[in-house]
C-alpha cells in the first residue's frame, strides 16, 4: 500500500514537471528578452519622452520594437513596400561579404519563420557519428557538380540541426545511397528535433518500457499506439 502511493505521488510530482517546465522556461525566455531589450532603450526613449513630457514606463522600450516589427511586416505585405525591400535586397547582395552574411540569415529566418519549405525539402535519416547511429537531417540540394566530380558519387547537402536549438547545426554532404527518406513532414521533424526526441509525429507514436533488468526501469511492457 505504501509502495503504491510512492509510486503515485512520483507519477504526480513528474507529470507536473512535465506541464510546468515548458511554461516555466517560456516565460522565462519571455522575460530574459522583455528586460533587456527594455534595458537597452530605456535611456533613449526616456530622453525622448521627457522632451515631450512623458514619463516612461517599465515595457515602453520592448513595445516599441514590437510595434516596429509589426510596422515593417505591415509595409512588406503591400506592392509598393515589397518593392522598396526588393530595392534593399538587391543592393545588399550586390555587397561583399556582407551578401553571404545577409544571404545565410535569410535563407534561415524564412525556414524557421516564415515556414518555407523551399530550404529544409525533406527530412532524411542517415548514419551519424558513426555507423550504427542514426541522425535526422534536412535535405537542402540535392547534387554538387564539384563534389561529385571530387568524390565520384552523387552526394547530397543535408543539414544536420542541433538539439535543441535547430537553427545551429552542420552541413553534410552524404552519398545519396546512404539517405533514408522520413515519412514526416519537415514540420515535425523539427519538433521531434527540438523536444530531444519526446514529441513524436501522432502517426508513428510508440510507448516502450525498456527492461529493468538492462537499464533499471520497470518490467518490460509495451504499448504500441498506431493512429492513422
Amino acid at each position: 500500500m505504501q509502495t503504491s502511493v510512492w509510486k503515485k505521488l512520483r507519477i504526480w510530482f513528474f507529470s507536473g514537471l512535465i506541464v510546468l517546465i515548458p511554461i516555466a522556461t517560456t516565460i522565462y525566455i519571455l522575460w530574459f528578452l522583455f528586460s533587456k531589450v527594455d534595458g537597452l532603450l530605456k535611456g533613449v526613449f526616456y530622453k525622448f519622452s521627457s522632451s515631450l513630457g512623458l514619463k516612461p514606463f517599465p515595457g515602453l522600450g520592448f513595445l516599441t520594437v514590437m510595434l516596429i516589427i509589426l510596422l515593417v511586416g505591415i509595409f512588406a505585405s503591400n506592392y509598393i513596400g515589397r518593392k522598396i525591400l526588393q530595392i534593399g535586397d538587391r543592393m545588399l547582395t550586390r555587397v561583399p561579404l556582407v551578401s553571404s552574411i545577409y544571404s545565410t540569415i535569410q535563407k534561415i529566418s524564412q525556414a524557421f519563420l516564415s515556414g518555407e519549405k523551399a530550404v529544409l525539402r525533406q527530412a532524411v535519416l542517415f548514419e551519424y557519428p558513426r555507423k550504427g547511429i542514426y541522425s535526422i537531417g534536412f535535405v537542402t540540394s540535392e547534387s554538387w557538380s564539384e563534389a561529385k566530380r571530387k568524390t565520384g558519387k552523387q552526394t547530397i547537402s543535408v543539414f544536420l540541426p542541433t538539439t535543441p536549438n535547430p537553427t545551429s547545426g552542420y552541413l553534410l554532404l552524404i552519398p545519396k545511397e546512404d539517405i533514408i527518406p522520413l515519412q514526416i513532414s519537415v514540420e515535425d521533424a523539427l519538433k521531434l528535433i527540438v523536444s530531444g526526441g519526446s514529441v513524436v509525429p501522432p502517426n508513428r507514436m510508440r510507448e516502450v518500457r525498456l527492461e529493468k533488468s538492462e537499464y533499471g526501469t520497470e518490467p518490460p511492457t509495451e504499448a504500441t499506439r498506431e493512429h492513422t
